[in-house]
This record gives structure tokens, C-alpha cells and sequence, in this order.
């Protein structure tokens, strides 16, 4: 069974998430670091220079969201963005323009 949002709510998800939080920051930087390449927590970790724990923390805010997704299991388990998202990151993209003007 596929899940989908439309852009709307998506955006409002990522808002939420992303501005709304004090994780939105790491939580931005995991969405943007899976883009480029699926991974596991540890390797998210070494990558992005935050504790195991904090990353795990952030996939599963991530995941009970249904914006990225495991497969996989236990350690080797590698984390994709979603399909929702994976098509609409132009939506998280701008959402984090906006962002960056308000805080400006």
C-alpha cells in the first residue's frame, strides 16, 4: 500500500518539523543528507558530526512521519526519504527558503 500527501500538507508537516522544533535544524540537514544517498543512523552520525543517539532520536520523529522510510534491519538499517517527499523536495527546498527569510 502506497501512502501519499498532497504538497500542502506536506509542507505543513515540514514546517512543523523543521521550524517549529529545536531538532528542526538536524532534522533539515538529515532530510537534505538522504537526498543525496540512503543511510544507517551510525553513518548519519559520523557524516553529520552529531551523537548516535540524537540521529536515531531524529529518524524516528522522521519515520512516525512518514518522511523517511527504513529498510532494513537492526544496525544495517538504511534510511530513504519517503516517496511523498522524494517527489515533492521542491516543497521542503522552498520551505526552508522561507525559513531563511524569516529568520533574517
Amino acid at each position: 500500500m502506497s501512502f501519499a500527501w498532497g504538497p500542502e500538507r506536506l509542507r505543513r508537516i515540514l514546517l512543523y518539523l523543521i521550524s517549529a522544533t529545536r531538532g528542526g535544524p538536524a532534522r533539515a540537514t538529515i532530510i537534505t543528507t538522504l537526498k543525496d544517498e540512503p543511510m544507517n543512523a551510525n553513518q548519519l552520525a559520523q557524516r553529520l558530526g552529531y551523537d548516535y543517539s540524537t540521529i536515531k532520536h531524529h529518524l524516528d520523529v522522521l519515520t512516525e512521519n512518514k518522511l523517511v522510510e527504513p529498510v532494513g534491519e537492526k544496525y544495517g538499517k538504511l534510511y530513504f526519504l519517503a516517496s511523498t517527499l522524494q517527489e515533492n523536495y521542491e516543497v521542503f527546498v522552498k520551505m526552508l527558503d522561507e525559513i531563511g527569510k524569516k529568520q533574517t
